[in-house]
């Protein structure tokens, strides 16, 4: 089960990754895919400093 603080569901095809906020230096986010087909995961906005 995936911490929906980390890695929330909004809609279809729509995911917010640490509840909007900036990720820390080097700081990752994994998790395992549940199903057994693996979609593609793609950026649809972030900001990069």
């Amino acid at each position: 089960m995936v911490n929906p603080k980390t890695f929330k569901r909004l809609a279809y095809d729509d995911c917010l990754v640490n509840g909007g906020r900036p990720l820390k230096t080097s700081q990752t986010i994994r998790f395992t895919y549940s199903n057994s087909f693996m979609y593609p995961i793609t950026f649809k906005f972030a900001d990069f400093c």
